[in-house]
């Protein structure tokens, strides 16, 4: 359960870095995608794992806690528009949404099994 612990942890950052690529004319900024992702994976995080196992991989005791560190640790406040789309990749705001929806609306089951909850997020960069 640790090793899952961590994985979704490092997926966090690794979405919420995709997630603060950019923004376009019809979805939220940077800075709010980035924050959304992380509030999302950390209230799913603090709803589905027990506060040991959560704090056995070295979380925050609390989710308030826990969004507060990914936020500061995907550099959220900063975000830019062009932070991570890189070369001919487009950022696709629509799969940003739906990749932060997806992350709210995971079960329990499927974050404890370690299965892809949320598909939508492989596909907020993209080269096309």
């Amino acid at each position: 359960m640790v090793d899952r612990l961590v994985r979704i942890g490092l997926a966090c950052l690794v979405v919420g870095t995709l997630v603060s690529c950019g923004e376009d004319d019809d979805g939220p900024n940077a800075t709010q995608l980035c924050k959304d992702m992380a509030n999302a994976v950390c209230d799913r995080l603090y709803d589905c794992f027990s506060s040991d196992d959560l704090a056995a991989v070295g979380y925050p005791a609390t989710s308030s806690g826990c969004k507060s560190q990914f936020q500061a640790e995907l550099g959220c406040d900063a975000a830019q528009s062009n932070d991570l789309c890189e070369g001919n990749e487009s950022f696709h705001s629509s799969e940003a949404d739906k990749c932060i929806s997806q992350t709210k609306t995971a079960s329990c089951s499927q974050l404890q099994a370690d299965e892809d909850y949320a598909p939508a997020c492989d596909r907020v960069c993209t080269v096309e």
